[in-house]
């Protein structure tokens, strides 16, 4: 598997995209907190991922975090919230203090879906964050273990098919883009799968970099 490795263009709207976020942060503060603002950053920065280290979305997050910290002066925290679908991280990221030093990667089961499929949630996705940017783009491939008999995209239909129920696939939880793609897939080919949920680790997992020496 090839490394990430971000390009300058991509570091450059990093660090704009978490000066943003500062500013956009701040805008519904004190007084003396926008004066704080003005110093930013004088001190770590919080990037909550609500999945666990190691997926994809960690690993851009750890690579960014990683790069940005000596342009930023500041060491970048990754901080691993996993668990229900994002909520866990979603919910400690909108009761955080408002001080533009805590983010969050937030994906479409935190901003569209979580909103859609639950009555009530400790968020409001609508007025609990400030958008800053887009960080990356997923693709999401089906994969399955070699032994498995369906070896193309049509063989996995047509093994459902004759199959209803019997093929499981697994997603990080309930309402996660993975499970909803999943859903999507069946309901459009007309086959029966069972959803089988893994779960994730929920002990926080932190990683921090260190900033430039000045």
């Amino acid at each position: 598997m090839t490394p990430f490795r971000p390009s300058r263009a991509t570091l450059r709207a990093a660090c704009r995209t978490l000066a943003a976020f500062a500013a956009t942060a701040t805008l519904a503060v004190s007084a003396a907190a926008l004066r704080v603002r003005n110093a930013w950053p004088s001190q770590p920065i919080r990037w909550v991922v609500p999945y666990p280290a190691g997926g994809g979305t960690d690993v851009v997050a750890r690579t960014l975090g990683q790069a940005i910290s000596p342009a930023l002066g500041k060491q970048v925290v990754v901080d691993n919230r996993p668990g229900a679908a994002t909520i866990v991280g979603a919910d400690a990221v909108a009761h955080a203090k408002p001080d533009g030093y805590t983010v969050l990667t937030a994906d479409t089961a935190t901003l569209a879906a979580n909103p859609s499929l639950y009555k009530k949630l400790p968020y409001n996705a609508e007025k609990d964050f400030a958008h800053v940017g887009m960080v990356a783009r997923f693709p999401l491939v089906l994969v399955a273990t070699p032994n498995f008999p369906a070896k193309t995209l049509r063989e996995v239909i047509e093994y459902a098919q004759k199959n209803p129920g019997k093929v499981n696939f697994a997603s990080p939880g309930p309402g996660s883009p993975h499970h909803l793609a999943m859903e999507l897939f069946m309901d459009q080919t007309h086959i029966k799968m069972t959803h089988v949920p893994t779960r994730a680790r929920r002990r926080p997992c932190r990683t921090c970099w260190p900033a430039r020496s000045t």
